[in-house]
């Protein structure tokens, strides 16, 4: 079977989270930052809990927000694909500069 790259995007989700907030996505039930989880606790965490996501308070562009929301959707069926999400218009920007 070839190689998917879902739980690559997820994981790219996951990391754009932390960066953004300083943050682990899955908080403990004190709400800190640190991973205090076992991989079994956290593994729980992403069974049975939505999927994390950038605070709505926050001033972050939309388009970033809808980049973290695709690339987190729980369902791998339901999350683009990394050539689509190179698409992106939250990339855009970036692409274009790039070849500058």
């Amino acid at each position: 079977k070839p190689y998917k790259y879902d739980s690559d995007v997820w994981s790219l989700g996951l990391t754009l989270v932390e960066c953004l907030t300083g943050c682990f996505p899955y908080s403990t039930k004190d709400k800190t930052c640190k991973k205090q989880f076992s991989v079994w606790e956290l593994m729980k965490c992403i069974v049975e809990q939505d999927p994390p996501g950038l605070p709505k308070d926050s001033n972050l562009p939309e388009a970033l927000r809808d980049f973290v929301d695709r690339a987190l959707q729980k369902e791998p069926k339901q999350r683009p694909s990394a050539a689509s999400l190179k698409e992106h218009e939250w990339l855009e920007g970036a692409m274009r500069s790039e070849r500058q």
